[in-house]
């Protein structure tokens, strides 16, 4: 079923379109990219900033007003006005139009005969008729459900609450978390490491206490901490996997096993404050900058002999040659480390301590001017987007020497109002050779003050307003925005009154890892949660809002949603988690309608059981699940004495085409319930609807043959069953006329005679009668010669011998032309081969004129035309104008009339005979015409000679 839904996507600020087709990566040209801008629309009256320019293709209209601001409580209007198709006329899924329901038994009703009191004087569930159209969540609400749920951390903004405890432990100037652990560096020097899901304090990390003397030359205030945890023992640790790295003022860098919190090594890596650092994916090795721009990379191995570590150091990127604004490593699987200027991002690939450059990204001019600096995020996917691969490839693959399971890297960056992402492809086993695509660029109104992955769908983007704004780029769109300028999130230039571009960053205080993201304050500390669709889904059921839970489920279910977390990768697995959830939504809509109105017969409890029913239908057809709407909904309908309103409100969806089929008890149940409501006619159009299935053929058949649907039965057996010879004996029969025929039945029968005549000229055609598809040719022969033998083919002999009728001449009767026409159209020399029978009807009509004209006849049909003139002995005129007879066909029609003396006129006007020929044949006439006059008595003579 095609589904068109619009998305229902909440949050959006601004009128920005669905750009889904701008937005599509081509992985066959690395150095292309599409241009895309989201143009998100900020309160001018609040946040004076310039519009940027605008593409006249993408730009938005001026006199649309802006949409209210987003906070964690107010969640943004959505896209779907402007993503949705026209609205279709106003005849809903449950039109005004339908004729009210006919009254049933007023059966006690299963759900209402205990009703929750609790819920009677709340607000019917469902509040409005569902409109109709092509889409099955027209009607529904949007899902205005909240991405993002702000909250603080107790345990850590009371380490900094009051002024004995600052003196104690500094002020917070640095956060990161993982998995495991949450860990706060502060001006102190200090390290205060939180566990992660219960956020209580766990330890309290000092370089001073653990090594006085090496804190004197390499200590002081916590500039960058960095977190390491592996699936395995790192390698420079045997007995852990937990490693946190901290730089301090002095450009010391200390690194400290989590497992006992102890210090495992000091080294002096810079000789000025370490700005940021992190720590490779193999644990043996961390990548750092200094304010001086001093870039190095730094490698742990174990001594050979006693205790320690060896430490090794190289430079990456000298310092003083550009400043240095942004350095991160790839946080799982891969050894890359990424280092941005002004001017470039370069992403570096660490073997062993070989560091060599893989990537150059260049920047956009004047991009990080603004001094809001360059920022990176990376996201490890484990399926995505996959180069194209040629057969080499794929015998490589199999023979293990490139990775098959899709694991790769995405790299965001951004700078200034620019947000690239970047594909990473690596193109052998051993992960240390790479292919960049870059396939995304999105341009953001505010500048951008840090980044982070939650997702492969979603980023989240903290701009120099300090509003946290959830995008999906592949998207290309907005979903929600929080104002988090309450918190103060801070910068190490306001810590340390620092003028260097790096110093006036977020890049230690913004912190993102799972679904969540840490924002460090002044002296508080918060995480912001994305919230899952389930947890978005519980929260609208919590509210009340059922059909806004079912809305979001139903986007999701589509792949319409955007910024979804929490769904499973394969699409079976996710479709069938939200299938069952929106049945039992719609369970409990339907036990709230229950409570709310019952099921008796009022027009209040039809409304609201036809609004339910319609609820019921679209969402069935949206999870494309019509066998579990007939199995489970409609007998609960049927229980509840209001099949009919169910029947009615499916027939709305039905006419619409909206329906992939029906089954033998649904045909039934209308067929039944119409036929009692007398409105049978109504079942015939519910019939020509929907798609002919084989498995309710005969059904279908049954019914048609006793209401006599004959269109509907022509369409069942050709396209379920395949048979266009049996629909065309069922017809002839009904052109049979009765004996004591009334004008009703005569009036029938010919309605009959003309379809019979359309389904023969439209299937020897080779069309099908009721939707015009073509048929093979392969087919087509085969079917022509079965319907040649029922017209011609007479059956055996009487045994009276009373004369047999053949099965044609009704048709023959009723229209020659259109008849002739079945014959000839698209087809050679069936006249001819047919002359016979269609000579013998003809004959026992004592047909006397036969007009011909205007139907393309040819050479062949005209020789086929003169063999029957010659047999029909009571034919005097024959009219053949307006035609394709050259003077091969009009020598058989002289011959014939040279055969049948009965034949006085022929008429050849407007063909493509020769004018000898032509005159030969009036002349003939001529000549045959004055022996009739000569042959008459008087009065006959003079009579004829008029008519002549």
């Amino acid at each position: 079923m095609e589904a068109e839904v619009a998305a229902f996507s909440t949050g959006n600020e601004g009128g920005a379109a669905d750009l889904d087709d701008m937005l599509t990566p081509d992985p066959l040209s690395p150095g292309a990219s599409d241009r895309l801008l989201l143009d998100l629309v900020e309160d001018s009256t609040t946040i004076p900033d310039p519009a940027p320019e605008v593409p006249p293709a993408l730009a938005t209209n001026p006199e649309q007003p802006a949409a209210p601001e987003l906070t964690a409580d107010a969640p943004a209007e959505d896209l779907a006005d402007l993503l949705q198709p026209e609205p279709a006329p106003a005849e809903g899924v449950l039109a005004e139009s339908l004729p009210p329901a006919a009254p049933e038994a007023n059966k006690p009703s299963p759900l209402a005969a205990t009703p929750d009191k609790s819920e009677a004087g709340k607000k019917p569930i469902i509040s409005a008729v569902p409109k109709s159209g092509h889409d099955p969540l027209v009607g529904l609400p949007p899902a205005r459900a909240p991405y993002l749920k702000l909250s603080q951390i107790p345990v850590v903004t009371k380490q900094f609450g009051s002024a004995e405890e600052e003196a104690a432990v500094g002020v917070p100037s640095t956060l990161v978390a993982n998995s495991t652990f949450v860990a706060v560096g502060t001006t102190a020097g200090l390290v205060l490491v939180f566990d992660q899901s219960y956020h209580t304090l766990i330890q309290t990390l000092s370089l001073e206490e653990a090594s006085p003397g090496q804190a004197s030359e390499a200590g002081g205030p916590v500039f960058s901490v960095a977190l390491y945890s592996g699936t395995e023992a790192s390698l420079v640790s045997s007995k852990s996997k937990d490693l946190v790295l901290v730089g301090h003022m002095m450009g010391g860098v200390a690194l400290w096993d989590l497992t006992d919190f102890t210090l495992m090594a000091v080294c002096q890596a810079h000789p000025q404050p370490v700005m940021m650092s992190g720590i490779l994916s193999t644990g043996d090795s961390f990548g750092s900058v200094s304010r001086d721009g001093l870039v190095q990379h730094t490698s742990f191995s174990k001594k050979l002999m006693g205790k320690g570590l060896s430490v090794k150091s190289t430079v990456v990127m000298p310092p003083a040659l550009e400043p240095v604004l942004a350095l991160s490593v790839c946080p799982e699987r891969f050894n890359l480390m990424a280092v941005s200027t002004s001017k470039q991002t370069v992403v570096y690939c660490v073997d062993g301590s070989t560091v060599r450059p893989v990537y150059r990204h260049k920047l956009p001019e004047g991009g990080a001017s603004a001094g809001t600096g360059v920022y990176h995020g990376w996201y490890v996917q484990t399926t995505g987007v996959r180069k194209e691969r040629g057969i080499k490839d794929r015998i490589r693959e199999k023979l293990g020497e490139v990775e098959s399971d899709g694991v790769q890297p995405v790299f965001a960056i951004s700078c200034g109002r620019c947000l690239d992402v970047v594909q990473i492809v690596p193109s052998d086993s051993t992960r240390n050779s790479f292919d960049f695509i870059h396939s995304l660029n999105l341009a953001i109104k505010m500048e951008i003050t840090s980044i982070g992955w939650i997702s492969d769908r979603i980023i989240l983007v903290l701009d120099s307003q300090s509003r946290l704004r959830v995008l999906d780029p592949y998207a290309g769109k907005e979903v929600e925005t929080m104002d988090l300028s309450a918190i103060q999130i801070h910068t190490q230039q306001q810590l340390f009154a620092t003028k260097n571009n790096n110093s006036h960053s977020y890049h230690n205080s913004v912190c993102t890892h799972g679904s969540l993201v840490y924002l460090l304050g002044n002296k508080t500390a918060h995480f912001c949660q994305v919230l899952s669709w389930h947890e978005r889904m519980a929260g609208l059921e919590e509210a009340g809002n059922l059909l806004g839970a079912i809305s979001l489920c139903l986007q999701c279910w589509q792949g319409k949603a955007a910024a979804v977390v929490g769904l499973p990768r394969n699409q079976e697995d996710a479709q069938a988690i939200l299938s069952e959830q929106v049945h039992g939504l719609l369970e409990n809509c339907f036990r709230e309608m229950a409570a709310l109105h019952g099921f008796q017969n009022t027009q209040t409890a039809n409304t609201a059981v036809r609004e339910a029913a319609g609820l019921v239908i679209s969402c069935c057809l949206c999870m494309e699940q019509a066998d579990y709407l007939y199995q489970h909904w409609l007998p609960r309908f049927v229980a509840v004495a209001h099949s009919r309103s169910f029947l009615e409100v499916l027939e709305q969806f039905i006419l619409e085409k909206r329906v992939p089929f029906l089954t033998v008890g649904v045909v039934g149940s209308f067929y039944e319930t119409y036929r009692d409501a007398r409105k049978i006619a109504r079942v015939e159009d519910i019939l020509q609807s929907v798609p002919p299935s084989k498995l309710t053929s005969y059904a279908v058949i049954s019914i048609c043959k006793n209401e006599k649907f004959f269109k509907t039965l022509t369409h069942t057996y050709n396209i379920a069953l395949g048979d266009y010879a049996t629909p065309l004996q069922i017809l002839l029969e009904a052109t049979f006329p009765k004996q004591n025929e009334t004008p009703i039945e005569e009036s029938s029968r010919h309605k009959y005679t003309r379809l019979a005549l359309l389904y023969l000229n439209q299937v020897l055609a080779g069309k099908e009668l009721v939707a015009g598809d073509m048929i093979s040719e392969g087919d087509l022969t085969g079917i022509r010669s079965q319907i040649y033998e029922i017209l011609f083919v007479p059956p055996s002999p009487c045994p009276d011998n009373t004369p047999q009728v053949l099965s044609f001449e009704h048709l023959l009767r009723f229209d020659a032309k259109g008849f002739f026409r079945a014959l000839t159209f698209n087809q050679k020399k069936v006249l001819l081969l047919w002359a016979g029978p269609i000579a013998a009807a003809c004959s026992a009509l004592k047909i006397k004129k036969l007009d011909l004209s205007n139907i393309s006849l040819s050479d062949d049909d005209a020789r086929g035309i003169a063999e029957i003139a010659k047999r029909v002995q009571s034919l005097e005129v024959l009219v053949l104008n307006n035609n394709h007879i050259g003077n091969s066909g009009a020598d058989f029609l002289f011959k014939a009339i040279d055969h049948n003396p009965q034949l006085y006129q022929v008429e050849l006007d407007n063909n493509v005979v020769g004018s000898a020929t032509y005159s030969q044949i009036q002349t003939k006439l001529e000549q045959r015409a004055n022996a009739k006059l000569m042959d008459l008595p008087a009065e006959d003579a003079v009579e004829t000679s008029a008519s002549l």
